[in-house]
């Protein structure tokens, strides 16, 4: 669940640093292709992330990735593959310490998000549900609909296995944002929020509602073969 879950938010980290511009400086004598620039740095970090470490330091001394921008990326490789989740914290914290003035940015929330991620790794359910609830707010006031829906779900999910009430209502909210933003990019998040609802209604027992869930994925999942390539 995790490693899914990782995946889908990691997409979303991308999209929203690729649209505000953060990471790389323009690099005239290396071009798209560089070696150092952050979006070949994450295409390769899962399969070789020592040499993703390696270059995220060598593209911070050249100047194409500014610190708070490679800690990120550092907080990353650490997180998922390299999975040591107290360095992974460490450079998370660094950058929601250096980045607290301005808490609605996006590198200020991918950071709030990992950092919730990490909790959750760890089992530290309220320090995740802390950081999804700040999250929801400043992703809301930043307008950034898709970074609500996973703050929400993720809160709703820390309640869920704290056995507090709530947790489905959560996921609801987050499952309904998705579904009036409406564009086919969403689709696969949608389709896996639907089924981890329909899993912890079933642990909950309530079957006919984990089915009645069931059969909206099935829709969902059609049209993510009819909307989505590749």
């Amino acid at each position: 669940m995790k490693r899914t879950l990782y995946l889908l938010l990691f997409c979303t980290v991308l999209a929203i640093t690729a649209c505000m511009g953060i990471g790389n400086r323009t690099c005239k004598t290396d071009g798209k292709d560089s070696l150092y620039t952050w979006q070949y740095i994450m295409k390769i970090h899962m399969t070789e992330p020592e040499l993703a470490l390696a270059l995220t330091d060598t593209a911070e001394w050249l100047g194409y990735i500014n610190s708070d921008s490679a800690n990120w990326i550092r907080g990353v490789v650490y997180y998922d593959p390299i999975k040591d989740y107290d360095r992974a914290a460490d450079f998370c914290q660094q950058g929601l310490d250096r980045l607290k003035k301005e808490p609605r940015s996006a590198l200020y929330l991918a950071n709030l998000r990992l950092m919730a991620s990490i909790h959750l790794t760890n089992q530290r359910y309220d320090k995740s549900l802390r950081c999804c609830t700040d999250g929801v707010r400043l992703a809301h006031e930043a307008g950034d609909a898709l970074l609500e829906a996973d703050f929400n779900f993720q809160a709703g999910s820390c309640m869920e296995r704290m056995e507090r009430s709530g947790g489905i209502e959560l996921m609801i909210r987050s499952i309904e944002i998705l579904q009036t933003k409406g564009d086919s990019k969403s689709l696969p998040r949608l389709s896996y929020y639907l089924g981890q609802k329909m899993r912890y209604l079933s642990n909950g027992e309530q079957y006919s509602e984990a089915a009645q869930t069931g059969q909206e994925r099935l829709k969902v999942i059609e049209r993510i073969k009819n909307e989505c390539k590749g």
